[in-house]
């Protein structure tokens, strides 16, 4: 069941919602006391501000740029890819028609980069690596004789090394993601949360070539930095992926006491019936699976499934449209 984007309350069979169909409250009480804090992430509002600073600042003016940028970063928050695609091609195009200052390539190129990681999601693969590197170039231009040591080129490396995996050409791709780690290394250390991240992306792409006990020890490696630099959240997410690993590997006790762990960690952030927490038993059904334990691993496949029909059940119910926003 929903819970109260205010109160945390669950919703009931009659939950209040905002006209966005992205925020629910349990009272009405509770939806005016959030307005002003979720009116930054409704995009009814978004896209009434944008229609507001198109009409008094023009439609191809700065502040309408902006407007665009930040309705297109609820979009993509949203996975409504197609809309946020729009709304960061609208923003660019009025970019590109100013002149340059370093200001306005800043966010030219932070629309850039947020432009290629949605393509890359809706599989525009080639148009992705395109507004990807040249997100990059923006950036190491911006950052002079410091590029090396800019967060921002390191996180369009990153990205890039992700692209280039996704089209197959994993050698290039290895190469940027270590060339990412290398300059948040230089900015921030090992111990770090971005570095946790890249590395993660390389135990992604090895396990993607076949490379699985080389994936192992690079995630072991980033989750020991998660542990210790990201809420426990962000590290379940992680401890599945490296069950999963586990699981493929032959390490099969591992993977269980892998799980333990992610199932607390699960529970007690996402719920019991939450499709996370039901991966979790999906995978801990498969090593039981492969260690032979045939009624255990049916057991809890079974509740693995009882777990995704109810996740599918609530997103039916609580399903609501959004549409795109014009640039017209």
């Amino acid at each position: 069941m929903d819970t109260c984007c205010r109160c945390d309350r669950p919703v009931g069979t009659e939950p209040v919602k905002c006209s966005c169909k992205s925020a629910v409250y349990c009272s009405t009480r509770c939806q005016n006391a959030h307005k002003k804090s979720h009116s930054s992430q409704c995009t009814v509002d978004l896209k009434k501000k944008l229609d507001e600073l198109r009409a008094s600042e023009g439609k191809e003016s700065i502040a309408a740029a902006e407007a665009l940028i930040a309705l297109g970063d609820v979009y993509d928050d949203l996975d409504k890819l197609t809309s946020a695609k729009a709304c960061y091609q609208d923003g660019l195009l009025i970019y590109h028609g100013k002149e340059h200052n370093p200001s306005r390539d800043e966010r030219a190129s932070y629309a850039l980069h947020k432009l290629s990681t949605v393509l890359l999601r809706l599989l525009e693969l080639d148009k992705a690596l395109e507004h990807c590197r040249a997100a990059r170039a923006m950036r190491q231009h911006l950052a002079g004789g410091r590029a090396g040591e800019d967060p921002h080129v390191a996180l369009c490396l990153c990205t890039e090394g992700e692209m280039l995996a996704a089209l197959g050409r994993y050698k290039e791709g290895i190469a940027k993601l270590e060339e990412s780690f290398q300059v948040y290394v230089k900015i921030h250390g090992e111990m770090h949360e971005s570095v946790a991240s890249v590395l993660t992306c390389i135990a992604n792409v090895l396990a993607s070539q076949g490379k699985k006990t080389q994936a192992v020890k690079i995630f072991e490696k980033a989750l020991k930095i998660q542990r210790k630099t990201m809420g426990d959240a962000r590290v379940g997410v992680s401890l599945l992926a490296l069950a999963q690993l586990y699981v493929e590997t032959g390490s099969h006790q591992q993977a269980l006491d892998v799980v333990a762990e992610g199932l607390i960690i699960a529970k007690r952030n996402f719920g019991s019936h939450h499709q996370i927490t039901g991966k979790f038993m999906q995978t801990q059904a498969s090593a039981y699976l492969h260690m032979g334990r045939l009624a255990i691993a049916r057991s809890t496949l079974e509740t693995a499934l009882a777990v995704f029909r109810q996740c599918q059940s609530s997103a039916g119910h609580g399903s609501g449209g959004g549409g795109q926003a014009g640039a017209s």
